[in-house]
């Protein structure tokens, strides 16, 4: 927002100027500190209105969320996507790593680093199912007004040099058909999914 002033006394400027240019930004999320300090900068009674007024979202960072577990009930890129009624365009990054998990258990992997340290490093591709459960997916189907969603994925070769047997680019194809599928079966809504790469 370099360069947009406006005096907040005169909500007429606020309303007619400042909000029609904010509806043509993409916000780019590429941590939870900036999803932290967006969320506050959308409650602010300075601003208001402006939740309404977001169409497009990067969430760059959304990679680095480490998942859903017992103490973590929500993912809060998708619970503050899912807060912004007009949200038309939505990115997120999945990373070969995020998507793959160690072949062997703890104590396994410790001991084969010490005898086979290349075994080691194995990994399988999660299913489906566990890369929805784990990013808590579903919660994009509370995005009414979505037309666009773009998969960044970022691939990996060490990652993948390490999942000889199963290619996890078909997992990401998998996330794409998926999202597509349950728009419309859910919602009755089309939304255009694509994957872009990112080596």
């Amino acid at each position: 927002m370099k360069g947009t002033t406006f005096n907040a006394r005169y909500s007429a400027q606020w309303q007619n100027t400042v909000l029609p240019y904010i509806r043509k930004l993409i916000f780019n999320l590429a941590s939870t500190t900036d999803l932290y300090f967006f969320s506050e900068m959308l409650q602010s009674p300075l601003l208001p209105g402006l939740h309404a007024n977001i169409t497009k979202l990067d969430l760059s960072g959304f990679h680095w969320f480490s998942g859903i577990t017992d103490n973590r009930h929500a993912n809060p890129y998708l619970t503050l996507a899912s807060h912004l009624p007009l949200l038309s365009e939505l990115a997120f990054t999945l990373h070969t790593a995020s998507i793959t998990a160690s072949m062997w258990g703890e104590m396994q992997m410790v001991e084969l680093e010490a005898t086979d340290p290349v075994r080691a490093k194995a990994r399988r591709v999660l299913s489906l199912r566990d890369v929805c459960a784990k990013y808590g997916l579903a919660a994009l189907f509370k995005c009414s007004e979505l037309k666009r969603i773009r998969i960044v994925y970022i691939k990996s070769d060490i990652v993948t040099a390490n999942t000889p047997m199963v290619d996890p680019e078909k997992l990401i194809a998998a996330v794409r058909d998926w999202l597509t599928v349950e728009f419309a079966k859910r919602r009755q809504q089309q939304v255009l999914v694509t994957i872009s790469k990112v080596a």
